[in-house]
């Protein structure tokens, strides 16, 4: 696959640069981001760029693949004359075959820096044009860069919140002043935590993520309030530290939400079921929706795993309805357990055969 690479550096560009990855990183925590009018996105032409060359034979990518997304990776190399912190502007086309169907083209992408010190792609900022089907991000040295495709929109997400996804600048612009008051409200819009409110989060028995997760919230707040304060500085360092320091409390939030429980239930005499198969445990929110199923394995057991962003997103799910049918000899078996998110290992028993179920 060749793909195009264009990188410019102006004067002009720079301090604009600089502007969007504040606006990018305040708007994953909660700000309201106004973004410079799309129409002045575009690289000053009038002074000569500096083109970044593509390691390897033509502007060959890579496909890779991590747990629900894909990647379109294109190792970059700086020219030498390129001065370290001098931060270049580069486009990459989109590559139209990863888009699915019917959905806004900045909802379906990101774009990534390959960390060799982490060993992780992590979010770099960035801008899409849904016309031209470019996306502009920016470097400050040679790197490993992809663009990475999400197989629909960031709402599906279901289990946890992939820790390298920034916000793109064009997802926040003059026409959607969106009011942000905190960290919880960017997450609950971009991620589809539509019913995972500040309510949910309060009514977790575990009062210790509740805590940590209340404290998460206002750090972001407390380091937002600085970052906004500095936005216009002219020291640039201001801003950089405060945009690092902003990231750093987001990603914090982040890992926090995508803390594992496992609920393990256990089957008394299984051992009795002529076919585990067609038992059935389920997880059941406060709706009395079923949010998981499975049937009880080989050991009698059914074990369920969920973060404390799933949790959420499902409604705070703390019931478990248990089904044995009934088979010669027994009757059916129905049971209902509840449980707690007081560690991340849960266990419960249902017991099973007792008097009432033989025939």
């Amino acid at each position: 696959m060749f793909r195009e690479v264009k990188t410019y550096q102006t004067s002009r560009t720079r301090l604009k640069i600089f502007f969007i990855m504040l606006l990018v990183v305040i708007s994953m925590a909660g700000a309201t981001a106004l973004l410079p009018d799309e129409k002045n996105t575009e690289p000053d032409h009038g002074e000569a760029p500096v083109i970044a060359e593509l390691l390897g034979s033509e502007a060959a990518s890579q496909m890779a693949t991590l747990p629900g997304y894909d990647l379109e990776i294109f190792d970059l190399s700086l020219p030498e004359e390129h001065q370290v912190g001098e931060l270049v502007e580069s486009q990459i086309p989109v590559n139209e075959e990863m888009l699915p169907p019917g959905i806004p083209i900045q909802e379906c992408l990101a774009a990534t820096i390959y960390d060799e010190n982490d060993k992780a792609w992590k979010p770099i900022p960035f801008l899409v044009d849904a016309e031209s089907k470019n996306v502009t991000f920016f470097i400050d040295r040679s790197a490993r860069l992809a663009i990475t495709y999400f197989p629909g929109e960031r709402s599906a997400i279901k289990d946890r919140l992939p820790e390298f996804d920034g916000l793109g600048g064009t997802f926040f612009n003059e026409e959607k002043e969106i009011q942000w008051t905190n960290g919880w409200d960017i997450l609950n819009l971009h991620y589809g935590l539509a019913e995972a409110s500040v309510g949910i989060l309060s009514g977790i028995p575990d009062k210790e993520a509740v805590a940590r997760v209340e404290l998460l919230l206002s750090e972001v707040d407390a380091v937002l309030a600085d970052a906004v304060s500095v936005k216009d500085s002219p020291e640039m360092e201001l801003r950089f530290a405060a945009a690092e320091k902003l990231d750093a409390a987001v990603l914090a939030l982040k890992q926090e939400l995508n803390k594992e429980y496992v609920i393990t239930v256990e089957l008394d005499f299984y051992d009795k079921v002529n076919d585990l198969a067609l038992t059935k445990a389920s997880l059941r929110n406060r709706q009395g929706e079923i949010t998981q199923s499975m049937s009880f394995d080989a050991n009698g057991q059914a074990i369920f795993a969920l973060t404390l962003f799933e949790f959420l997103k499902t409604g705070g799910p703390t019931e478990v309805a248990v089904l044995v049918p009934a088979h010669p000899g027994y009757k059916e078996f129905k049971a209902t357990l509840s449980y707690r998110l007081t560690s991340p290992q849960i266990s419960l028993r249902a017991r099973y055969l007792t008097p009432s179920q033989k025939r």
